[in-house]
C-alpha cells in the first residue's frame, strides 16, 4: 500500500456529515482511499494488514469554527468533547491502529448542518472539494 489511507467517515444522508463519503468519491481510485461510513471500525483489520505509514481520517465535526472550515484535530482531544457529528467511537478505531504503530490525523470539517434528509451545505461541500483537489495533488508528489 501506499504511504497514506484515507479514511472517510460519514453519512451522507445527514447533511455535512457526508463530507467524508463525499471527499472519498472525488478521490477514489486516485489515492488509497476507504469509504468507511458511519463504521471506521470495521476496517481496522484492513489497514492493518496494509500497514499504511498513516491514515488520514476525514469527517464532520462539531469544534466551533465557521461552517466549512478544515481542522486537523489532535487525536487525544476526542476523548475530552464530543465533537464527532455521530456516534460512532472513533478513538477505539485510532487506538486499534495505535497499538499497530500506525499513526491516525482527524481531518475534520466545521458542520454547519447535520439533520436527516438534510443537503450538504455549500461551504461543506467546498471544503470537500477543496481537500480533494489537494489530496490528490499531494499524492502525486509522493
Amino acid at each position: 500500500m501506499g504511504k497514506v489511507c484515507f479514511v472517510c467517515v460519514g453519512n451522507e444522508l445527514s447533511g455535512d456529515d457526508g463530507f467524508g463519503p463525499y471527499v472519498h468519491s472525488l478521490i477514489e481510485g486516485r489515492v488509497h482511499a476507504i469509504d468507511a461510513s458511519t463504521f471506521p471500525e470495521a476496517f481496522v483489520g484492513v489497514i492493518i494488514e496494509k500497514r499504511p505509514e498513516r491514515v488520514v481520517l476525514l469527517d464532520a465535526a462539531e469544534f466551533g469554527a465557521a461552517p466549512g472550515e478544515l481542522h486537523i484535530i489532535d487525536p487525544s482531544t476526542i476523548e475530552q468533547s464530543h465533537f464527532s457529528t455521530h456516534r460512532a467511537p472513533l478513538k477505539h478505531f485510532i487506538n486499534s491502529l495505535g497499538k499497530e504503530g500506525i499513526p491516525v490525523v482527524l481531518l475534520c470539517v466545521q458542520a454547519k448542518k447535520t439533520g436527516l434528509g438534510e443537503e450538504m451545505s455549500q461551504e461543506v461541500k467546498t471544503a470537500a472539494e477543496d481537500i480533494a483537489k489537494k489530496i490528490i495533488g499531494e499524492q502525486k508528489n509522493v
